[in-house]
């Protein structure tokens, strides 16, 4: 038989009870060979600079940008009832007149309530993105998202009772908990890998955007009707709600294809290749065949060391060196909510009541972004001059996250660092001067230590914490370490969240010394234990764990030479070769 067009015949039976069929099926082995080698040569190839590839596919980023967009509406969300409490309207409609305190107030035990069922519904929402979308596709995934969100949306601003909210914010839970894990997915499917960390960076960036829009909407709607009987001071902001997600949606209508990766999986190349000429517009039909290559040949990777992870268990994690490694993929993301995060995030608004600011919405806004007409009738809130704390620290980190230079493990310690200092300051101006109404320069320092604590939450372990659970794990278990890393946040947050309205209640200004001292053991943690992976490969990282490495060592030490991976990682296209008699039983 000639080698060129040489063709390997194999035979194919085909069982059905008793009837048999024999069927002959022809493949071409010399061009798979060829194939698969080019598409291992790509996936192994230097990475191009990451702007040249976003001045390259300007529709592919439009796709990307469609998609980041529901980061905003996660940070709504996430903000959005933290705000409402620094609202009387809102409180009036949803709590009682409290005599002790000359306002309108919501009992804790509510708020416990509706705090409590943050964690549990977004984790409900993030698992079942997975199974969902595995079976009907990322693209309907991310379709359901936008629709459930207009439903809890809509449902937020017409509910006039405490258990129509937490009827409504279950519904936006699920949604935002499948928004995370959805687009997360989607992301990591159809970016190039030059944007993947770019892009996921962006989310979390979009997110933030999102903080900061719940804050400014929300003041202005109560600034706007201020009269307490007025329910527009709060519905409205609600009313956005609605309509953000239906701006979204005709987004992704117009530009949002199918993962082509979930269409190889279901083996419907045609579709594929359809997706993959509307991101890249400008390609070959040689290069979009190349690009459905490298799809085929990264899950034949992932097949096959699937078949090595299905002989492990969560209890390998913590054994030997997959220890240290679950520890550093774990402790990280934990580590916000740990040291105050709850103190200036999602509960910042309902702090600042609680401890004496009678205009805590507006002082919200101040922190997270302060322009000048903010002050005018702020006096109090001058001493705390921070423009855009939180999301210009975020961009910052965001430019900054992949420098060898600053490195991640950088941006995490000082993190901390900050965080720690911005809660020992909050406790400490509540030793000295519990009683913020009466005293311009303790209202002050309160707010200034507060934006220190945003500005450490936000580019310390917010930034790069969820990075260190995507690294830290050995191949074989990264599944699993990345499954203990958001266990592990879920966890603190969903206790944090439970007791906060209680904390603050109790110690007020006090609660900072409490978070402090987690803040000061987790700065210790991470210089002791915490290694820094900016600039490696995952088979440099590997090397460094089973050298046994100390964490201050990492980025100092030269790896071994080895010249392996690149023969071990184009290996796999022997899988597609070496085809043999297949057996498929059919109806």
């Amino acid at each position: 038989m000639e080698n060129k067009g040489k063709e390997m015949e194999h035979r194919e039976v085909v069982v059905s009870g008793v009837d048999q069929e024999e069927t002959v099926v022809h493949h071409d082995a010399a061009n798979d060979d060829k194939r698969f080698l080019a598409a291992a040569d790509a996936t192994l190839r230097e990475a191009e600079s990451t702007w040249t590839v976003l001045k390259r596919n300007p529709r592919m980023v439009a796709v990307m940008l469609a998609v980041l967009l529901n980061g905003i509406i996660v940070g709504i969300e996430n903000n959005m009832a933290g705000n409402m409490m620094g609202i009387q309207a809102f409180c009036r409609q949803f709590g009682h007149w409290s005599a002790a305190d000359g306002e309108y107030v919501i009992p804790p035990h509510i708020i416990s309530l509706w705090s409590a069922c943050s964690s549990p519904f977004q984790l409900i929402g993030m698992v079942a993105s997975g199974y969902v979308g595995d079976i009907v596709g990322r693209r309907p995934v991310l379709y359901s998202i936008i629709l459930i969100s207009i439903c809890g949306a809509l449902i937020e601003s017409f509910v006039t009772t405490w258990q129509g909210w937490l009827g409504a914010k279950i519904v936006m839970l699920l949604a935002t908990g499948l928004m995370q894990a959805g687009v997360g997915t989607y992301i990591s499917e159809v970016a190039p890998r030059e944007l993947r960390g770019v892009m996921l960076s962006t989310f979390n960036m979009f997110m933030n955007m999102g903080n900061l829009f719940a804050v400014l909407i929300s003041y202005g709607a109560e600034t706007t009707w201020s009269d307490v009987m007025d329910d527009k001071g709060f519905r409205v902001s609600l009313y956005v709600c609605v309509a953000l997600p239906v701006v979204i949606c005709l987004a992704e209508l117009v530009f949002l294809v199918e993962s082509p990766s979930w269409l190889v999986m279901h083996d419907r190349h045609d579709q594929a290749r359809s997706s993959l000429k509307w991101l890249y517009p400008k390609a070959s039909e040689e290069q979009l065949g190349l690009f459905i290559s490298e799809i085929e040949y990264t899950l034949a990777k992932e097949k096959e060391l699937a078949v090595e992870a299905k002989n492990t268990s969560f209890l390998d994690c913590f054994k030997k060196t997959d220890a240290r490694r679950s520890f550093c993929a774990i402790f990280p993301a934990l580590s916000q909510p740990l040291c105050g995060n709850m103190l200036c995030g999602p509960y910042v608004t309902y702090f600042l009541a609680m401890v004496g600011f009678t205009n805590s919405l507006q002082v919200t806004a101040i922190i997270l972004c302060m322009p000048p007409f903010f002050l005018e009738n702020s006096p109090r809130s001058s001493p705390a001059d921070v423009k855009a704390i939180g999301f210009a620290c975020n961009i910052v980190v965001y430019f900054i996250i992949d420098n060898k230079r600053v490195g991640r493990w950088a941006i995490l310690f000082w993190g901390l660092v900050l965080m720690f200092i911005g809660d020992m300051g909050i406790g400490i101006v509540g030793s000295v001067k519990p009683d913020v109404k009466t005293s311009n320069a303790a209202s002050g320092l309160v707010i200034f230590f507060t934006s220190v604590l945003v500005c450490g939450s936000v580019s310390g372990p917010g930034a790069v914490g969820w990075t260190y659970t995507g690294e830290s794990g050995s191949i074989r278990l990264r599944a699993k370490t990345n499954t203990l890393g958001n266990l592990g946040n879920a966890a603190v947050s969903w206790v944090f969240a439970s007791t906060i309205s209680y904390i603050v209640t109790d110690i007020g200004l006090n609660s900072g010394y409490l978070f402090a001292g987690f803040a000061a053991v987790s700065v210790v943690i991470t210089y002791l234990f915490i290694p820094d992976f900016t600039g490696r490969s995952f088979a440099q990282v590997d090397e460094l764990f089973s050298r046994r490495i100390p964490a201050r060592k990492f980025s100092s030490t030269e790896e071994e030479e080895e010249e392996e991976e690149e023969e071990n990682s184009k290996s796999i296209y022997h899988l597609h070769s070496r085809r043999t008699t297949t057996y498929t039983t059919i109806k």
